[in-house]
C-alpha cells in the first residue's frame, strides 16, 4: 500500500518536500540530497496491488551476496527486522489511507480528525516522525491501529 522509490540525477534544484493527494492517491516527496529525492505513493486500500510486483527479494540477495553466507540463520535478524518495519509501515499507511483516499462517504470528516490528531495526539506526530525518518524512530504504540480507527470513526 505504499510504494517508494528514489529519484536519483534530478538537475533541479528542489527546495522543499511535498505532500499531496487526489481522491484515490496521496503522494509525498522528501528531498534526500543534490539531485536525489525520495517519492511515495499511497493508493488506497482498494488499490492495495496496485504496485505490487516481484522486486521485494533485491535488497534481501544483495545481503547475501555481501557476505558469501546462504544459510537461513544469517538471515534471521534482517527477517525479523523487516517483518517489523513492513508490519509498521502497512499500519502508517493504512493510516494515511483511511485519512485521504478510502472509498467513504465520510472522507472530509476524516481528513478533518487526521489534521486535528497531528496537533492534540503525540503519538499521530511519532507516526509521522516514522515515516519521515524510518518506523524504527517511532514508539512501536504508534503503530497499533488505534490511529486508524480513530479516524474511520470521524
Amino acid at each position: 500500500m505504499v510504494a517508494g522509490v528514489i529519484v536519483d540525477g534530478l538537475e533541479v534544484e528542489i527546495e522543499h518536500d511535498f505532500l499531496a493527494s487526489t481522491d484515490e492517491l496521496f503522494m509525498a516527496s522528501f528531498r534526500q540530497h543534490d539531485g536525489q529525492m525520495r517519492v511515495y505513493l499511497c493508493p488506497g486500500i482498494a488499490q492495495k496491488n496496485r504496485f505490487a510486483g516481484p522486486t521485494g527479494m533485491a535488497e534481501f540477495l544483495r545481503d547475501a551476496l555481501r557476505t558469501g553466507d546462504f544459510s537461513t540463520a544469517s538471515f534471521r535478524a534482517y527477517a525479523d527486522e523487516r517483518l517489523e518495519r513492513m508490519r509498521r509501515l502497512r499500519n502508517a499507511s493504512m493510516v494515511m489511507a483511511a485519512a485521504m483516499t478510502d472509498d467513504c462517504d465520510n472522507r472530509m470528516a476524516r481528513r478533518a480528525k487526521f489534521f486535528e490528531l497531528q496537533e492534540t495526539e503525540p503519538l499521530m506526530l511519532a507516526m509521522m516522525i516514522g515515516l519521515f525518518g524510518g518506523p524504527e524512530n517511532a514508539p512501536p504504540e504508534a503503530f497499533d491501529g488505534h490511529l486508524r480507527e480513530l479516524i474511520q470513526a470521524a
